[in-house]
């Protein structure tokens, strides 16, 4: 499930290449699937923590991972990157991140237990940014990623990369690899995961959403996607 040699930095592999195939991303969601039924979170998914080895995206650096047993009460230590969470996220997951800002944190058991939904919903957060930008050839979609108003300073807000400026972006990407009766759950999650988290009663598992099979469509695709609204 977790790679030790699982190919190249996906990262740097797409410095070369534009973009990859996303049905290569099915076995990582599918494992992430796997690791959220065991109470497991992986907490700082991001392109830099995956690699790519020509068929698959696998997890690298996986030490940072939440296990949440409460039969077994430990103390969890861990790390987040500012630009794959929302602030929202960061409040609930990290509640002492806007005090002292050091970069580990400390959570008892009985308070991860309670935060469940929001460790798994911050993974698929995290998930679909790095899948996105990995198999996105569009350069107003990449643009529309970068250049969103992520703020790494503190003392300001950052919120989900979907908003009501490059909306339309999101959406094509949405309408090509998301089942179409989760769309509005994609959606959500982009816009706002704190929100999704906090409204949506048993959620689906991201994997559960995804649609790999016909992901590489074009044309036909394409002209969908201007005439489409969700």
């Amino acid at each position: 499930m977790i790679a030790r040699f699982g190919g190249d930095s996906l990262s740097d592999y797409l410095q070369n290449i534009s973009s990859i195939n996303p049905a290569h991303f099915e076995n990582a969601v599918k494992d992430l699937q796997t690791l959220h039924k065991r109470n497991t979170y992986l907490i700082d998914i991001k392109l830099a923590n995956l690699t790519y080895d020509g068929k698959n995206v696998n997890f690298i650096d996986v030490d940072n991972r939440v296990r949440i047993d409460p039969k077994k009460p430990n103390i969890t230590k861990f790390n987040i990157t500012l630009c794959y969470t929302t602030t929202k996220l960061l409040r609930v997951l990290i509640p002492d991140f806007f005090g002292d800002g050091s970069g580990s944190f400390s959570l008892g058991p009985k308070t991860d237990a309670e935060k469940k939904s929001y460790f798994k919903v911050s993974d698929e957060y995290a998930f679909l940014l790095a899948m996105i930008i990995a198999t996105s050839k569009k350069d107003d979609l990449k643009r529309a990623f970068y250049g969103r108003n992520v703020g790494v300073k503190k003392n300001r807000e950052f919120h989900g990369v979907m908003n009501n400026d490059n909306q339309s972006y999101f959406r094509n990407w949405i309408q090509a690899h998301v089942k179409p009766k989760f769309h509005s759950n994609i959606a959500s999650i982009l816009r706002d995961p704190y929100e999704y988290a906090q409204k949506s009663s048993n959620p689906p598992y991201l994997s559960d959403m995804l649609l790999f099979k016909g992901s590489m469509l074009k044309g036909v695709c394409r002209n969908f996607w201007v005439n489409s609204s969700m």
